[in-house]
């Protein structure tokens, strides 16, 4: 099998605090990268893991405007990322983003091999 890698582009503004909670109920490893557009990795985690315990959660501080995340499975060849977003918008634009990810890396329609949540909120007002 080849290795299966998707990108999904994050609209999560500079200086921002961001919070990722990553969990996978998967037999392959999985890999969830967040870099800045210079490059610069914020987060990078790998698991492999049927048990969804215990999860990943680390915090950083957007560098640039506009984060690039990217999930790859070496194992998968068709690595099926479902997700969904939500802003909240004040007055002052958008105060905090959110995006959740749910994968399925074989074919087994159960979409629980990963589950990622990113939260990003205004830290200074």
């Amino acid at each position: 099998m080849l290795k299966d890698i998707k990108t999904i582009n994050l609209d999560i503004p500079t200086n921002y605090f961001c919070d990722v909670i990553m969990t996978t109920q998967a037999s392959f490893e999985i890999n969830v990268r967040i870099q800045d557009k210079q490059g610069k990795v914020l987060f990078d985690k790998t698991r492999q893991s049927q048990d969804a315990q215990p999860i990943i959660n680390e915090t950083f501080l957007s560098t640039s405007e506009g984060l690039l995340l990217t999930v790859s499975c070496a194992k998968s060849n068709n690595l099926d990322i479902r997700s969904t977003d939500m802003s909240i918008v004040t007055q002052v634009g958008v105060i905090s983003k959110s995006y959740i990810l749910v994968a399925e890396d074989s074919g087994d329609d159960d979409y629980n091999d990963l589950w990622v949540a990113i939260n990003a909120w205004r830290h200074e007002g």
